[in-house]
């Protein structure tokens, strides 16, 4: 039951991501994707609010922030379709991704934080994972500017 349940909750969110980018009407002024950099970067500042939702047993941040993960891993996947169809390897990354980003808010949902935290380091090997594949696959496609961070980790930085 609970995998069905997260299943729909992925289908829905894939629908409502394809429905934004189609538009809602004519009026509407036209709208910008980001570039994968962009996608990238936001994907770090998700990833470091689920840290510091971690660190202070906070689940709704921590499913806040992996809601916003999993929406940014669907959204780069539509995106980058045409570029990397014949990778099978970034396939299997990207659904590794969003499994273990699916994984991440039923935990949060459930105040599991053992299993949060490790879904969360699963989900942080996948990324270095994929980083280190693209790298190797194609040094210019993966951008290594750095993002600012999230106001959650400059709060704990400037705690420390």
């Amino acid at each position: 039951m609970k995998r069905i349940v997260l299943l729909l909750g992925i289908a829905v969110t894939m629908f409502a991501q394809f429905g934004m980018w189609r538009g809602s009407g004519a009026d509407d002024a036209p709208r910008t994707q980001p570039t994968l950099s962009e996608i990238m970067q936001q994907k770090m500042l998700h990833s470091q609010d689920v840290l510091q939702g971690l660190i202070d047993a906070d689940f709704e941040q921590i499913q806040s922030a992996a809601d916003s993960l999993l929406s940014k891993g669907i959204q780069e996947s539509i995106q980058n379709v045409k570029e990397r169809t014949d990778d099978e390897t970034y396939e299997h990354f990207r659904l590794e991704y969003v499994r273990l980003s699916s994984q991440l808010i039923s935990c949060a949902h459930d105040k599991n934080l053992p299993g949060a935290t490790l879904y969360y380091q699963s989900l942080v090997q996948t990324c270095i994972a994929c980083h280190q594949h693209l790298r190797l696959d194609s040094p210019k496609t993966v951008q290594s500017s750095r993002p600012e961070r999230s106001p959650s980790m400059r709060r704990f930085a400037q705690a420390n």
